[in-house]
């Protein structure tokens, strides 16, 4: 009856013979009952010799003779107690034990219950758990940003090692004792609160913030400069219960920020000099160009007259190619101030004027409904007038020349279009179509600087979206640019 009662049980003597054994227990041991009734336990269950730290016979003899000496039940922790398979090799294991005296009627230990729960499975799995949780903590601990986590009363709960090393704290030192405003310097800690309430709001509103940017202040007093990205976690509510942040240092990018004003400092310098300098000769080969056509013209014969006009429509040509780099170089350093756009009223506009220019050509614009975007106006703006105006020159040979504007609107983006039917080009060159001074025809077919396609490219660029062109010589173009909706 014992013998077939659920559960692993081994009954032994005071000696630590076994007297009996359940079939539960012989199948966890791999053992067979003829194999180990009347053999003493260590001798059926000895140590694995391969386990140089095995410690299962001492510590389940140590509980045993402590049953045996206070007649009281003794539950050991969990062991590391491997079994010896059929073939001889030794298999890992652990167990819970129990151990409890049956007493007669003098009050001797008469036998004593050793039970077991073999809790391998829960004891790998937690191994298997634990080392995943070292591994999570280490790249959290060695990850190459800061991170850091806040409580509902903006209190430090977490904080990684990177963010400690940079700032030169002990987990103990911060963790439940500062709040997140006590990282910052006086200024930023100051900037920060003036505006916390308000920016607090939007953050639990939003679920997160993006590159807001702080100074970190050190243990010993030195700052540098941060970009912090966070996210809210909420309770069932909606109320905020932690925050869970990255935290990177921005010193080598307010370097290159530092860097670049310089440039564009130079650069300012380089485009006034040559938006006074250079135009100064310019003014005076015009003007001493006019005064000779009109106070000499009786006195020259006509190939002298020709090499004036030469000369004159190269001066303004090289006037025009200044504008031109001018504009190209203020795109570099200008803000964009985004607005609601009523691009389909901008483009129709564009057209009419480019109707009235080209007055005696017989163009025909093919405008399909545009949307309403959020961009810079001016510089978009410039984007149309340049493609447009590209389509209509390139068209001039045709009659009519087709021009076609239209969109396709997309989840994430706008495509919009201008395509006409005019010179086309080699698209085996469309790489080189949007650089500087980069012209598929030349000057004396079609008029130009070689700076307008640039201007797109930079102006599109900066919008975050994407150019690109498709053509067949003698076929027409299609040029294509998308922004963000």
């Amino acid at each position: 009856m014992f013998e077939s009662a659920p559960g692993c049980y081994l009954i032994l003597k005071p000696d630590l013979v076994i007297a009996a054994v359940s079939e539960e227990y012989l199948n966890a041991t791999m053992t067979k009952r003829v194999d180990i009734l009347g053999r003493h336990l260590f001798e059926v269950f000895p140590d694995n010799p391969d386990d140089p730290g095995a410690d299962g016979v001492s510590n389940l003899r140590r509980s045993l003779e402590t049953v045996l000496s206070s007649k009281a039940a003794n539950a050991m922790a969990i062991q590391k107690y491997d079994i010896r398979r059929p073939d001889g090799a030794f298999e890992e294991r652990f167990w819970s034990p129990l151990n409890k005296p049956v007493l007669n009627a003098k009050g001797e230990v008469f036998y004593i219950i050793h039970s077991v729960e073999d809790v391998t499975l829960k004891v790998l799995h937690e191994r298997e758990l634990n080392k995943a949780n070292d591994e999570i903590r280490d790249l959290y601990d060695k990850a190459p940003c800061g991170y850091l986590s806040v409580d509902e009363n903006i209190f430090l709960t977490n904080i990684n090692k990177t963010l400690l090393d940079w700032m030169g704290y002990t987990a103990d030192e911060v963790v439940g004792k500062m709040k997140y405003e006590d990282l910052l310097s006086p200024e930023s800690r100051a900037a920060h609160l003036s505006t916390f309430e308000v920016v607090f709001a939007d953050y639990v509103k939003n679920g997160y913030v993006n590159d807001l940017e702080y100074e970190f202040q050190r243990k010993d007093g030195s700052t540098f400069p941060t970009l912090v990205n966070s996210i809210a976690v909420l309770d069932e509510h909606g109320n905020f219960t932690q925050s869970r942040s990255s935290v990177f240092d921005n010193t080598q990018r307010k370097k290159a920020e530092d860097q670049l004003k310089a440039v564009n400092k130079e650069l300012e310098g380089f485009t006034y000099s040559v938006s006074h300098d250079l135009r100064a000769p310019l003014r005076g080969i015009n003007g001493f160009t006019k005064i000779v056509q009109e106070d000499y013209a009786d006195k020259l014969d006509a190939e002298a007259n020709r090499m004036l006009n030469i000369i004159m429509t190269n001066s303004n040509k090289m006037a025009q190619l200044i504008d031109d780099l001018l504009s190209f170089s203020r795109l570099g350093r200008k803000n964009l101030l985004k607005s609601d756009v009523p691009t389909d009223m901008m483009v129709r506009s564009i057209c009419d004027e480019f109707k009235k220019e080209e007055k005696n050509r017989n163009i025909e614009f093919r405008i399909k409904p545009l949307p309403n975007i959020k961009a810079d106006r001016m510089t978009i703006e410039q984007v149309w007038v340049n493609l447009i105006s590209n389509a209509v020159k390139y068209s001039k040979l045709k009659d009519p020349a087709i021009i076609e504007i239209g969109c396709e609107e997309r989840t994430t983006e706008y495509i919009f279009y201008i395509k006409d039917n005019g010179a086309g080009f080699d698209m085996l060159y469309v790489d080189k179509l949007f650089g500087v001074f980069q012209r598929l025809h030349s000057s004396e077919e079609f008029e130009g600087t070689g700076v307008g396609l640039a201007i797109v490219h930079k102006i599109v660029t900066k919008h975050y979206g994407k150019v690109w062109a498709q053509a067949k010589v003698g076929e027409g173009a299609v040029f294509y640019f998308t922004l963000p909706r």
